[in-house]
């Protein structure tokens, strides 16, 4: 049986997003390891404005002996705080929640980008969005870093926040 419920609004907006990278190279020649194909996570995020910020996510997906071809694929997606006080959990928000609002589309653009080469598209499998965000490293943010200097910048011109 089916239960209906309400959707309830987030305390975000997902504006957009546009592709920093994407990338194909074939290693033909080259000597490769045997087996899987390993794949990197990168992962940052920026304030753009007081309520908007952006998430960067990008997919190394190495070669292999096998499949010798190396994928890139470098992702940003434009969020905005609609509801109160929601601008000091953007944090949480840009490494959870929005990663698994964009890795559908980099699924898609590896897949896409993958297809039109020799060895067939490339299917990222699932992800546990809510361990690998355990492994971000939140100090080293672009945001972590930029929010001291811009506490600091907007006391030394008067302003608050």
């Amino acid at each position: 049986m089916t239960t209906k419920t309400v959707a309830t609004q987030a305390a975000y907006a997902f504006v957009g997003y546009y592709f920093v990278e994407q990338s194909q190279q074939l290693l033909l020649g080259k000597k490769l390891q045997t087996g899987d194909r390993p794949v990197e996570i990168l992962w940052d995020w920026r304030r753009v404005s007081e309520r908007g910020f952006e998430v960067k996510l990008g997919v190394n997906v190495e070669a292999a002996k096998e499949i010798p071809e190396r994928l890139n694929v470098v992702l940003v997606g434009r969020f905005s705080c609609v509801g109160p006080g929601t601008t000091s959990e953007s944090e949480e928000f840009a490494s959870i929640n929005a990663v698994a609002i964009l890795l559908p589309y980099v699924r898609e653009a590896l897949s896409s980008l993958s297809g039109r080469g020799p060895f067939g598209a490339y299917v990222l499998q699932p992800i546990n969005v809510v361990e690998m965000a355990k492994s971000f490293d939140l100090k080293r943010a672009t945001a972590a870093r930029r929010l001291p200097q811009q506490k600091k910048k907007a006391i030394t011109s008067g302003r608050t926040r």
